[in-house]
């Protein structure tokens, strides 16, 4: 059964903080984030749980890295674990053409 996500809700980020970031810093603010958001599904911790952008944001690489280590946590734990992930990439997330059509 899947909770869609009924109260699992994570906090958003406060569009000033990331107002004065180039594309590369927000990317890494992004990868950042769905890292946080992981993390909480991952452990049952859902509400009241605020995202702080890092200072200094972590490499992309970085926290693909960590997010790799997260998930194979995750899968290890118990042998009936399953890991689906649904991204949504909407449009207005990106002034790319290609992106966008």
């Amino acid at each position: 059964p899947f909770a869609n996500n009924g109260r699992n809700r994570h906090s958003t980020a406060d569009s000033g903080c990331m107002r004065d970031l180039s594309p590369e810093q927000i990317e890494r603010a992004g990868a950042d984030f769905m890292l946080h958001c992981f993390r909480r599904q991952m452990n049952g911790e859902y509400h009241n749980i605020e995202w702080q952008l890092p200072s200094p944001l972590p490499a992309l690489r970085t926290t693909e890295a960590k997010f790799q280590e997260e998930m194979e946590k995750f899968l290890q734990r118990n042998a009936s674990n399953r890991l689906l992930l649904h991204i949504d990439e909407h449009r207005s997330m990106s002034t790319s053409s290609e992106f966008r059509r």
